[in-house]
C-alpha cells in the first residue's frame, strides 16, 4: 500500500506524470495506491491500476 495524501498536488502535471508511474511500480499486483481528495488520476488505465473506490481516492494495481 502507498499513501500520497496530498502530496502530488505540489508538482505541477510534468512531476506528477513522472512520479504516478514510480509509485504504481512500487505496488505489488493487487497493492493499494490512496491519493487525497485535491488528487485525481486521468487516466488511470494506462497506469495499469483501477478504481476501488473513486470518491475516497483508492486504486488497485492490475497489472
Amino acid at each position: 500500500m502507498v499513501l500520497c495524501r496530498n502530496v502530488l498536488i505540489y508538482y505541477g502535471p510534468d512531476g506528477q506524470s513522472r512520479i504516478l508511474p514510480n509509485l504504481v511500480r512500487s505496488l505489488r499486483q493487487g497493492g493499494l495506491l490512496v491519493l487525497g481528495k485535491a488528487e485525481a488520476i486521468t487516466p488511470a488505465d494506462d497506469l495499469g491500476i483501477e478504481a476501488v473506490d473513486r470518491t475516497e481516492r483508492i486504486y488497485r494495481r492490475c497489472r
